[in-house]
């Protein structure tokens, strides 16, 4: 993983405990389609932190995809999210390794295993 790129419905002030360089969607350009943030991903090798569960599907059927993190649970206030997401993010980051999806819901992570 060279990138962690946050999907629109990603709070865009959200810092992640990693070395790895951030991006939010938002700074690539206006308007992007799904299309558009997954083939960014591939090009740059980049993880897709998202709660839109278009990409868990698409990679399902997509080969190579990039890897992608869904949050999967509704809104929460800011803080809280910063604070549950930074408890999770060492776990996800190990399962991250060897996955190419980690399904993160409030009391359980789950993945898919890359090929």
């Amino acid at each position: 993983m060279k990138l962690i790129t946050l999907d629109e419905n990603i709070p865009r002030l959200l810092k992640l405990p990693t070395e790895t360089p951030i991006r939010h969607v938002t700074s690539l350009g206006e308007s992007l389609t799904d299309s558009d943030i997954w083939n960014y991903a591939l090009e740059k090798d980049a993880v897709i932190i998202t709660k839109d569960s278009d990409f868990s599907h698409r990679i399902l059927s997509s080969e190579p995809p990039p890897k992608i993190v869904h949050l999967c649970f509704g809104n929460m206030k800011f803080v809280p999210f910063k604070e549950w997401l930074e408890s999770v993010w060492p776990r996800v980051a190990v399962i991250l390794e060897n996955s190419k999806l980690v399904n993160v819901d409030p009391d359980r992570i789950a993945s898919l295993e890359s090929e």
